[in-house]
């Protein structure tokens, strides 16, 4: 049996993430996204996402990276976990 199992990325400042503003400290985000995005597309039954905190809440993003935490792409963590 194979669990379903995550890689999470996750770069978090204290008090992060209020109004939806990045609170993001982590400068190489991007290049590590893509890096994982590129890794998860070769090897089938990777689950993986960056997590950011927005008003306190955990959000997960997977498929196209943006510094906006209102955009579409971050979803709450609780959600899909």
């Amino acid at each position: 049996m194979r669990l379903n199992q995550y890689y999470i990325d996750q770069k978090l400042e204290n008090g992060g993430g209020l109004n939806g503003h990045d609170q993001n400290i982590d400068i190489q985000i991007e290049n590590k996204f893509t890096a994982l995005n590129k890794y998860a597309g070769k090897h089938e039954g990777i689950n993986w996402g960056s997590v950011r905190n927005k008003n306190e809440e955990l959000y997960i993003n997977n498929t196209a990276y943006s510094s906006d935490m209102n955009s579409e792409n971050w979803k709450a963590l609780s959600s899909v976990i």
